[in-house]
């Protein structure tokens, strides 16, 4: 079949075309560009001569060397090596359509001994251009990649979506059986880089296939057992000793994230492939059994061969070095298992001796003033000149080699404190001192024993203020890194000077750059990819135990996350930025989310100002009139609570969560924040008593939340809906019901009402709490328990008092103040349970609340507060609500479905961790990708107790609950909570029994609430009586939960 290429040269009339040149002129051509970047260059910009080229390429009537010699021409073109002209050559081979054109040219060239030379060079020219597009698009396939003309992404993508349609992949996927297998395969392994792409090579079939597939009925032959066409023949190549390595690379490429053809895969033989006597076999091989292991459910035997070879061929220097380092890198990314199996394999020490042999030892930095930045006169001097050289001077494969080890360091130190610490505490030999004479400095910089007497930390610092752009992006996944554990940041961080300079770096400050005389380092605008590495270090630097936090605050960190989380508003969800977790906007959030947590009520305002999220403040006094167009627009916080990708959405609301932690923080969600647009319309009208109230930021927000909820049960109850779709909708989910579970502790009545009567709210929870996994559950559960309580007058009582349930505003309807000794109601939750993680349920009309009687009374220190009211109405109408709603039943189930699973599980119990998930751990940012690490989720399976289903969990931090939240938490053996199909906790043992006993104690205030609390009261009040007649001046009683 051949296919017509679409070059603009196609359309010329034959009289304008140019004449074929002289096969002589064509050789002195290709020996002109052939490892001279500035002659490609130049070809390139010559539209005339590229059409030539090109137009000779595609003619059947041209002779066959000269056909084959501008097939030479286009493949050297076509190679290009990371520099700086390169987009120049990209742009040129796109705007002449030259893949179309080769791959037309072998669509009409018979297979014949003759033409074999000429297919041979056509193929590899289509190799050579469909590789450098599959680069420019993305992802990189190692590092950070050496395209960065972006505006060259979209016609690109644009050619490799017809590339990788039916059409094209009729012509060159049947090639894999011809002479030129060896070609193609290796043109799989380099362009496949997608998903999509994997499952649509691995489906695609010949001829006979197909064929057989369109038979019906009796006609139908039983299908092959032995995978798909491509895996099959790549299988056979493996076999033959001149295509073993492309075959290796090719199955590489298609098992990488994909289980189905993992599985396929013979493991064994491929690591035996891996001790080869070849190198390159040795690196493919590695690479193919890094992403079969990658897959599989468990650890695996293979992976300490593999680790041995890999650790040797970095530490031998070889051309093969650099990418034995990707490649360790990715079998240890977001895989705390071997992680750990690498460093007790010695990795730690062969990949800094490596990077010690590599790095030009860095001056001697002062140490930088805690509240003061860098400035470049840090970086000046006869010293930082010498450096600043052997930088630029160095090898292309010396930078590549620095870059693999030093992501490598950043996935192997990832999870655990030890690693984390081994590598920070790491020193060299005793440094010694810099000699004045530039001839003597520059000699002993390049000396071998100076090489080795670098500290670790030194290294680093020597990648963040280096002028290659893919070592300071490295650097900084090394930080982010380190940054996890609370010890490093207090001490080597900070003492490094590595905290200061990664923020400089993500600030995009130029003077906190070494540069020469001539302004060639420091001087540009920082690279967008260093700074969205930078920022993942700045998400951990600024958590709540991190000194840095304030004095980053302190310089206009707010500031830049603004200009990231809105970059232009009215807010536009660009869709390469919005499901992407490497998004600036994400990772913004994140740093936002990190550092509203465990913050004071000014900082929280101070934060939602500055990313415009508060309502303006209009001056009593003021005399222009609030502009009702300018209120009906859309807010920034409105426009994030309603972003179509789940990701932002999730931050958005753990943001508010973490607001909300506290009674200080609850009152600004509910009243400062600018919502102006509801997401969720009511389709019942609402509560007469509400409708002043229904323009609040407090019921505005409520209507985002119940939006969230109502598409909770479309997308539990739709089989078609993806598993990964699924999960970030779960994570949504988690976020708002742990906000609502925070909202619920406020001391405010008004606010309790507000939630109870939002239309549909109970209904909508209960949904919920029935269909819902383990960690949604938790928190309905306990503001079932939460919300009853405060109904029934029960409030909490602390070191210094009760928490003051029902203290409504002034104005409030029928408060008035009464103390009666014995009448006296404290209680004391068990501990931690004070700052329990709980959320409010809430629905309908409620009827109104009856006059309360409340008197203040004052006994040594403890403070107390009692509500009489209604035996059957309670203070905000909860329990009724709430009995309607149907949330007995639901409870009731739940319990015996408890009960009947773990009876179960006495006789059968069975786990299994994955060992390349990775836990969220409090202090540190919580995502990996590749090489840093993007969002971790803990995928863990387990059988034998609540339910049938596992479900997947996305960890935050806390907001009133502190479990599972705090420094301490950061340690590498965590794989996160075991998620127990359905039920109502994920984690076995304390938790377990806890969230059992909160629903069990919910249940007990929902059917006999009334009884309940008389029995307290009169437990309460003969403790009081004990109390008197003892004489001691504590008249609290420590009545614990049921």
């Amino acid at each position: 079949m051949a296919i017509i290429a679409s070059s603009s040269s196609s359309s010329l009339p034959s009289s304008s075309r140019l004449p074929l040149s002289s096969l002589s002129e064509l050789k002195q051509l290709k020996n002109q560009i052939i490892g001279t970047p500035s002659a490609k260059c130049r070809l390139a910009k010559d539209r005339a001569t590229m059409r030539m080229l090109v137009e000779t390429t595609m003619e059947t009537m041209a002779a066959d060397d000269v056909r084959t010699e501008t097939a030479q021409i286009l493949g050297s073109l076509a190679s290009l090596g990371g520099h700086a002209d390169d987009a120049v050559v990209i742009s040129a081979l796109i705007e002449q359509d030259a893949l179309r054109c080769c791959l037309s040219a072998l669509s009409t060239t018979i297979i014949v001994k003759k033409k074999k030379k000429l297919r041979l060079a056509l193929t590899r020219a289509l190799s050579a251009i469909s590789g450098n597009l599959s680069e420019l698009v993305g992802p990189p396939q190692w590092g950070l990649g050496v395209f960065e003309a972006q505006r060259l992404a979209g016609p690109a993508a644009q050619t490799l979506e017809w590339f990788f349609s039916s059409e094209a992949m009729d012509i060159w996927i049947p090639m894999l059986s011809g002479g030129e297998a060896g070609v193609v395969a290796g043109m799989i392994g380099t362009i496949v880089r997608t998903q999509p792409v994997r499952e649509r090579l691995c489906a695609w079939r010949n001829a006979d296939e197909r064929e057989k597939k369109e038979r019906r009925g009796w006609e139908a032959t039983r299908p092959s057992t032995s995978g798909s066409y491509v895996i099959r023949t790549l299988l056979e190549l493996t076999e033959k000793k001149e295509t073993l390595g492309n075959a290796l690379f090719a199955l590489a490429a298609l098992a990488k994230d994909n289980s189905a053809v993992a599985t396929e895969l013979p493991l064994q033989d491929i690591v035996n492939y891996a001790k080869a006597r070849s190198g390159e076999v040795q690196l493919l091989g590695c690479l193919c059994a890094t992403n079969i292991l990658r897959t599989s459910p468990g650890p695996s035997l293979a992976a300490d061969a593999i680790l041995s070879v890999l650790m040797a061929i970095i530490a031998s220097g070889t051309a093969h070095s650099a990418k034995a380092a990707f490649v360790l890198s990715q079998l240890l990314t977001d895989s705390a298992v071997y992680a750990q199996l690498a460093f007790e394999h010695g990795a730690l020490r062969v990949l800094l001796t490596a990077l010690r042999r590599l790095t030009p030892p860095l001056p001697s930095l002062p140490a930088l003033p805690p509240l003061h930045p860098p400035t470049s006169s840090l970086f000046t001097g006869p010293e930082w000149e010498s450096w600043l050289e052997l930088e630029l001077d160095q090898p292309k494969a010396d930078i590549h080699l620095r870059e693999a080890i030093l992501l490598s360091l950043a996935s192997i130190s990832l999870f655990s404190i030890d690693i984390r610490r081994a590598l920070a505490e790491e020193e060299g030999e005793t440094q010694s001192t810099f000699s004045k004479d530039s001839s003597q400095l520059r000699a002993s910089l390049a000396s071998p024993s100076f090489h080795q007497s670098q500290p670790s930390l030194s290294l680093i610092l020597a990648g963040l203020l280096s002028p290659h752009t893919s070592l300071r992006s490295a650097a900084c996944h090394v930080v982010r890194a380190l940054t996890r554990s609370v010890a490093v940041i207090r001490t080597n961080i900070v003492d490094s000077g590595l905290g200061w300079v990664v923020f400089a770096t993500f600030m995009g400050w130029p003077q906190a750059r070494p540069r020469t005389t001539l302004g060639t380092s420091g001087s540009e605008e920082e690279d967008v990819r260093v700074v969205a590495s930078a920022l993942r270090a700045v998400c951990n630097a600024v958590c709540e135990f991190s000194p840095l936090s304030k004095i980053y605050v302190e310089h206009g960190l707010l500031f830049r996350l603004a200009e990231f989380i809105h970059p232009n508003h009215p807010f536009v969800e660009a869709a390469s930025d919005a499901d992407t977790e490497d998004s600036l906007r994400f990772n913004s959030l994140w740093a936002v989310k990190n550092l509203v947590r465990k913050s004071s009520p000014d900082r929280k305002r101070q934060i939602i100002s500055v990313l415009g999220w508060r309502q303006p403040k209009i001056s009593p006094h003021s005399e222009s009139v609030p502009d009702s167009n300018e209120h009906r627009k859309r807010s920034r916080l409105d426009d994030l609570l309603s972003s179509p990708s789940c990701k932002i959405s999730e931050q958005v609301l753990n943001i508010l969560r973490n607001i909300a932690e506290d009674e200080d923080g609850i009152p600004i969600v509910f009243n400062e924040l600018d919502i102006r647009n509801p997401s969720f319309s009511p389709s019942t009208p609402l509560n007469p008593l509400f409708l002043s109230s229904s323009s609040s930021p407090g019921f505005l927000l409520l209507s985002h939340l119940m939006s969230i909820l109502t598409q909770s049960s479309s997308h539990t109850s739709s089989p078609h809906i993806s598993h990964a779709s699924y999960s970030s909708t779960q994570d949504v989910l988690i976020q708002a019901a742990s906000l609502l579970a925070n909202l619920v502790n406020s001391s405010d009545l008004k606010h309790h009402r507000m939630i109870l009567n939002y239309p549909g709210m109970a209904n909508a929870l209960r949904r919920v709490l029935a269909e819902q996994g383990a960690e949604v559950r938790r928190p309905v559960i306990r503001a079932i328990l939460e919300m009853v309580k405060v109904d029934s007058g029960v409030s909490y009582t602390s070191v210094t008092g009760v928490r003051e349930v029902g203290q409504d505003e002034e104005g409030e309807e029928g408060m008035e103040m009464e103390m009666e000794i014995g009448n006296t109601e404290v209680i004391q939750e068990e501990d931690g349970e004070g700052d329990a993680d709980v959320m409010e349920i809430g629905h309908g009309t409620g009827r109104p609340v009856v006059d309360m009687v409340m008197t203040p009374s004052h006994t040594g220190t403890e403070r107390t507060r009692t509500y009489s009211h209604s035996r059957n109405q309670g203070l905000t109408g909860a329990r009724k609500i709430l009995l309607d709603a149907g949330f007995v039943g639901t409870l009731h189930r739940i319990i015996d479905q408890h009960h009947h699973h773990s009876s179960l599980a006495h006789s059968h119990t069975h786990s299994h961790l994955h060992p390349h998930t990775s836990a969220v751990f409090p202090g540190g940012h919580g995502h990996t990708g590749s090489a840093a690490g993007a969002h971790n989720h803990a995928h863990v399976h387990a059988h034998g107790s609540f339910g049938s289903s596992s479900t997947l969990h996305h960890h935050h931090f806390g907001s009133l609950d502190n479990s599972g939240a705090g420094p301490a938490r950061g340690g590498g053996g965590n794989v996160g909570s075991i998620s127990i199909g359905g039920g109502i906790m994920g984690n076995s043992g304390r938790e377990d029994h806890e969230d059992l006993e909160t629903a069990r104690t919910a249940l007990d205030w929902l059917e006999h609430g009334d009884m309940y609390v008389l029995h307290r009261r009169s437990a309460s009040r003969n403790a009081g009586a004990r109390s008197s007649s003892i004489g001691t001046g504590d008249s609290s009683a420590d009545v614990s939960d049921h």
